[in-house]
């Protein structure tokens, strides 16, 4: 059974970490995942990760007035023979990289100019799959080629690796890698997770994702392992919903959330917004800037917050003075809590602060409103050792 690892302590933030044990029986049609090479070092690679700021966002489910503020996190990486130095946006709500966006149809045209592009003509190790893709997201879609060739990812190289090549895109303005549930559950190829894996870089298909706080620039992924600095406690373990059972029918990190409640300022107790038997399944989103709440819970929970204005674009903005009081949005995992301040919960933005969550009938996924307060450590796909 696929189990998920969900670990909530605390320090100056929260910190999740999550595993998932994955049997040596799962397997795709390149059948089960053997290591070509044996685990180079420490079996660890740590990247940096850098907050973007530009006058448009790359960030999928974003509504327009943070367009001016937002654009996600990216990781810096190379690809081909020799070496071409590349952007791409990290996103858990995703499972392929894909490169070189249509600068013509991204939603700020100058800004997706500033990245380099990927050029496969100048590269002696890459090669056309024959195969198209058509990847479409929240907002935004890319179409294109899929082609191989090696990829250097910090310390880490990958050789041959499968990945898009996008010939006609809209909205987005750099590449993304996907960092979600790959091989065999959404992909029938290895991703650059397996890839990590497969070629000794990592020790095991996991990562930890560190996005900084709200004031912070930079963060940083580490593929293969944990920062234990980050965080203190120990590992709650829950079981990872499967893609059949899941809210959406769809293979991703999903697991329950048992809690929402909202401790108001100068208060030390936190008000329920959920029954005592409360179960719904959420998965953490990087690619979204909000958080997605059932329509629900999102009444219970804005409900308390009586200055809230629903704007036309469907997100809802409170006063400002909140962000520098005391209080927290609560969520629950099982027997973990993880609190998440008002400052950072509120995104301000344009000379208002947005709600840092919207109801959605549809997609149930805890966002950067949630995440970049939290040490998030989705080791998602730990090798069972026999």
């Amino acid at each position: 059974m696929t189990i998920l690892n969900l670990s909530l302590a605390a320090l100056s933030l929260a910190a999740v970490s999550s595993a998932v044990v994955l049997p040596r029986n799962d397997t795709g049609s390149k059948g089960s995942l053997v290591q070509k090479r044996p685990v180079q070092g420490s079996g660890v690679l740590k990247v940096p990760v850098t907050k973007q700021t530009s006058t448009g966002i790359t960030k999928r489910q974003d509504f327009d007035p943070l367009q001016n503020i937002y654009n996600g996190y990216l990781i810096g990486l190379e690809i081909g023979t020799p070496l071409q130095s590349l952007q791409v946006q990290i996103d858990t709500g995703s499972y392929e990289l894909w490169v070189d966006p249509d600068c013509a149809n991204g939603n700020d045209p100058t800004y997706c100019e500033t990245f380099n592009v990927y050029y496969p003509g100048n590269s002696s190790t890459a090669s056309d799959e024959g195969e198209s893709f058509d990847l479409l997201y929240g907002t935004g879609e890319a179409t294109g080629e899929y082609l191989i060739d090696d990829i250097v990812i910090g310390s880490g190289s990958i050789p041959q690796t499968q990945f898009g090549w996008a010939t006609w895109s809209t909205f987005v303005n750099a590449g993304l890698m996907g960092i979600g549930l790959g091989y065999p559950w959404n992909l029938d190829y290895y991703g650059v997770i397996d890839q990590l894996y497969v070629y000794g870089v990592t020790a095991s298909r996991a990562f930890s994702l560190d996005l900084a706080s709200i004031d912070v620039a930079d963060g940083s992924i580490i593929f293969g392992g944990i920062d234990t600095m980050k965080y203190i406690g120990s590992l709650y373990t829950a079981p990872m919903i499967d893609g059949p059972d899941s809210p959406d029918g769809s293979w991703r990190y999903w697991i329950y959330m048992s809690y929402v409640g909202v401790t108001l300022p100068n208060t030390t107790t936190s008000i329920p917004c959920t029954t005592s038997t409360y179960e719904q399944g959420m998965f953490p989103d990087s690619g979204a800037t909000l958080s997605q709440f059932p329509p629900n819970l999102f009444n219970a929970v804005i409900g308390h917050f009586p200055s809230a204005v629903q704007q036309s674009d469907g997100s809802y903005t409170v006063d400002c003075a909140l962000r520098n009081q005391a209080g927290t949005i609560d969520f629950g995992f099982g027997t973990k809590m993880i609190h998440v301040n008002f400052y950072d919960w509120l995104w301000a933005a344009n000379g208002l602060c947005y709600f840092g969550a919207q109801p959605n009938p549809d997609t149930f996924s805890l966002g950067d409103s949630f995440i970049r307060s939290a040490y998030c450590e989705s080791s998602l796909f730990r090798e069972e050792q026999k």
